[in-house]
């Protein structure tokens, strides 16, 4: 019976705090909407009940800046321009796919496929080609795996650095390097690849006392390029006023040029001389 008692009581006391705290929290809470009959634990249903948008809900539908693009409407994209090239048309293949007609920069006119102007795949028709790679670190970019790197490397480094073997005989009697050449590889890789140059060519001074420059350069073969230097000019010969290298002397009348050379500038024989007659018929 006691314990009954006390049951009963403490039944009591709880429905008693529990009426006093919500008529309590009744002026705050009558102003933001109904109170729940089950206090602060049910005031999130009442509001989902009353069609309140959930926090989630408010986090979804919050605006945020987009980031800025290109519109993907093709109509609107006429004068608009990305890299160096301006849409200047539009159309589509028998396949439904996207295409600009695009005016480069520089003025010529090409027709490319929409993503890759938009992506930026494509920046120029090609005339920027040499450009954008120079903007590329060295170690990314193709042209510097070149041939060419190699040859204007060692080109500079026998004009203007005293330790290179061959300074002496090139930067020593004041030849020098374009400046333009000098101060841009990518200047002097458009002047090569225009003017001639192959894998199996040199590059070679006209005047072998000049500098390295547009107007006394030129790509030549080995052979060419050993005739145009000092030592080879020694063994010009003329003969019947022709003049030519003695190699190209003994090409011509098939003597070994150790033997012909041995005869002009040992026994003294002419070159005409030397290279006519027959082996066994000089002394030695």
């Amino acid at each position: 019976m006691i314990s009954e008692n006390y049951y009963n009581m403490a039944v009591f006391v709880f429905v008693f705090c529990i009426g006093k705290r919500t008529t309590t929290a009744e002026p705050a809470r009558s102003a933001a909407g109904p109170v729940h009959p089950w206090g602060p634990w049910g005031g999130g249903l009442c509001q989902a009940a009353q069609g309140a948008t959930h926090p989630s809900e408010l986090r979804k539908n919050k605006k945020t800046p987009l980031k800025k693009e290109i519109p993907m409407s093709v109509n609107a994209l006429i004068g608009q321009k990305n890299n160096y090239l301006t849409v200047i048309d539009e159309d589509k293949d028998s396949t439904g796919r996207k295409y600009v007609t695009v005016k480069c920069d520089c003025g010529t006119e090409k027709r490319i496929q929409y993503g890759h102007w938009r992506s930026g795949k494509i920046k120029s028709c090609g005339c920027m080609r040499l450009k954008l790679l120079s903007q590329a670190a060295p170690e990314s970019n193709p042209i510097y795996s070149h041939r060419l790197h190699v040859i204007w490397t060692g080109m500079k480094q026998r004009c203007y650095n005293p330790k290179s073997d061959h300074y002496e005989r090139y930067g020593g009697r004041g030849i020098r390097v374009y400046d333009e050449w000098k101060n841009s590889y990518e200047s002097f890789y458009e002047w090569a690849l225009a003017h001639g140059y192959s894998d199996n060519l040199t590059i070679d001074r006209i005047d072998v006392d000049g500098n390295y420059e547009p107007d006394n350069c030129r790509w030549a073969s080995g052979e060419v390029q050993m005739l145009n230097t000092r030592r080879g000019k020694q063994y010009l010969w003329t003969i019947d006023g022709i003049t030519k290298h003695a190699r190209e002397w003994c090409k011509h009348f098939g003597i070994n040029p150790q033997t012909a050379i041995y005869r002009v500038n040992v026994k003294g024989m002419d070159p005409k001389v030397a290279l006519t007659t027959p082996k066994y018929a000089v002394k030695v």
